[in-house]
């Protein structure tokens, strides 16, 4: 997975907790909403309770000093409807009493008065239905419905007739009335008929109480409807909701904060190492550079690598010119050693031959010489000799033409069989202390140098200084390898110009090729050290 898509993924699951955050939010707004709405509706029920109480003890306290009143007794036993009538209009507006009844316990009326016309002669009662009642409560109170009229009934015993009569009072429920009970509770009151079940307005923004008026036996008559507006409740959850817009916002700053922090911080510096890479060039992350964070270092890193690479492959560019060079000077040489054995073979088959012929010459010259022409054989000799050195000087010159000899022995076997080849001209004693693993590292032009000196020095010092001694010496002096040529021959001035003869030339070309440090101490005398000091490959 790319780092964009887990980015990509990481604030997916961002917005994910966000939203869940506010499912969550939504939820525990509801909650306390419905606590809220249950709370007050708790409050205002209790409230609604306590007024209709209020209003009941209200009523049951005149009925009671009704039916204590003085001359009540004396009504009843003459039966006089007066009394009554005249209390009702007495008392009955101040304490909203609509009838009066004076009654038996078996429901038998006695007296009664009314202010409203609309009100029966009779309470609205069944018969035996008031004493199940004043079984039951020793003032019951219950709601009846009458000529079109719902009315609140309250019974209370006349104990001063001692014979068992009882003062209903009753109060309609008129618009009066609820309104008056609007007032006290602050809310939209209504009669409403039992079977209407409450329709909550839309949104809840309104609480609603019911409460069921019941007649004598307990069924419910009317249906007592309280609306009370939530104007509290609805600034609540405006607040509420303002206060999910604030999170919300700043959630979304949030995200938008993070997505341009890591576009610009990782995304785009990621992007831009990713295209230097693909692209093999520093330039993509050159902005990058002076960053002094985690991806700023990335990106010299990155740089460095680049120019690491680069130097790498001109390296790599200039050792392969060098290995170039190399093969045609290698070509070049092949080239140049056949030439050389090509003149070597030539030499061979055409002058040594010659060489020969004149030799045997010579020698039946001196075969067929007189006894008494001993100067002249001595001639012959010294003349045969001389060609008998020029042949081995020549055989000597074509051995060096021909290095690829040194390809099948060793470095101290080709010193050694020199050393016997001069050897058998003249004779000398010789000793060789050559270092095997040192001559086993020299290069084949290496060999081939140091074996021409090596001729050509002990060639000087047996037929120019007269040696009988020769010392050569092979050894390893650090890193470079050191030749070393010694002999007890007469010698001669190093420092003269007069003394620098061809072979002290041909040395110091030969050190030349080899890049080697050549070294010649030579006094009169004193025989002649010549010091050859080349590196190792």
């Amino acid at each position: 997975m790319t780092i964009r898509a887990r980015f990509t993924l990481l604030l997916g699951s961002l917005i994910a907790v966000l939203l869940l955050a506010l499912l969550g939010l939504g939820a525990l707004k509801q909650t306390r909403r419905d606590f809220v709405i249950t709370a007050d509706r708790q409050a205002r029920a209790m409230t609604l309770n306590h007024w209709i109480d209020a209003a009941n003890r209200e009523l049951l306290q005149i009925a009671g000093d009704l039916a204590t009143a003085d001359g009540i007794a004396t009504a009843v036993r003459s039966e006089d409807a007066g009394w009554l009538q005249r209390t009702l209009a007495t008392h009955g507006p101040s304490a909203r009493l609509n009838a009066l009844w004076i009654v038996r316990a078996d429901g038998s009326t006695v007296l009664q008065a009314a202010l409203s016309p609309g009100l029966p002669g009779n309470p609205p009662l069944r018969l035996g239905e008031l004493a199940r009642l004043i079984a039951e409560t020793p003032s019951p109170r219950f709601f009846a419905e009458a000529s079109g009229e719902f009315i609140e009934l309250c019974a209370r015993p006349i104990r001063a007739t001692g014979s068992g009569h009882w003062l209903l009072a009753a109060r309609r429920w008129d618009e009066s009335l609820l309104q008056s009970l609007a007032a006290l509770t602050e809310s939209n009151v209504s009669l409403r008929p039992a079977h209407e079940a409450a329709q909550p307005p839309p949104h809840d923004q309104n609480l609603v109480l019911l409460r069921p008026l019941a007649d004598a036996s307990g069924r419910t008559l009317r249906m007592l409807r309280l609306d009370y507006a939530l104007p509290g409740l609805e600034h609540a959850i405006g607040s509420d909701w303002q206060q999910t817009l604030l999170f919300v916002a700043f959630g979304l700053l949030l995200l938008a904060g993070v997505t341009l922090a890591l576009r610009r911080w990782v995304l785009r510096p990621l992007a831009a190492i990713g295209e230097s890479l693909a692209v093999g060039q520093g330039t993509p992350v050159a902005t990058l550079t002076t960053d002094r964070g985690e991806l700023g270092r990335v990106a010299r890193l990155v740089v460095s690598s680049f120019e690491q690479r680069a130097a790498l492959e001109q390296e790599i560019a200039d050792r392969a010119r060098a290995q170039e060079a190399l093969d045609r000077s290698e070509r070049e040489l092949r080239a140049l050693i056949a030439d050389r054995t090509r003149l070597g073979r030539d030499l061979h088959d055409g002058v040594i031959q010659s060489l020969y012929a004149a030799g045997m010459n010579l020698a039946r010259i001196r075969a067929q010489l007189a006894p008494a022409q001993s100067e002249a054989a001595a001639r012959v000799e010294q003349t045969s000799n001389m060609l008998n050195e020029s042949i081995q000087d020549l055989r000597n010159f074509i051995e060096g033409l021909e290095p690829e000899a040194l390809k099948t022995r060793s470095f101290s076997e080709a010193i050694g069989d020199l050393m016997q080849a001069m050897g058998n001209l003249r004779a000398f004693q010789s000793s060789m202390d050559l270092d095997e693993q040192v001559a086993a590292q020299l290069t084949l032009s290496q060999r081939v140098h140091a074996l021409q000196i090596t001729r050509e020095a002990v060639s000087n010092a047996l037929r120019h200084g007269q040696a009988n001694r020769i010392e050569i010496a092979l050894r390893q002096r650090g890193g470079l390898a050191e030749f070393k040529i010694i002999d007890n021959g007469s010698g001669f001035d190093a420092s003269s110009p007069s003394s620098a003869g061809k072979g002290l030339l041909n040395f110091s070309e030969r050190a030349r090729e080899l890049d080697a440090v050549l070294t010649v101490d030579s006094h009169p005398g004193r025989g002649t050290i010549v010091v050859l000091t080349f590196s190792l490959p």
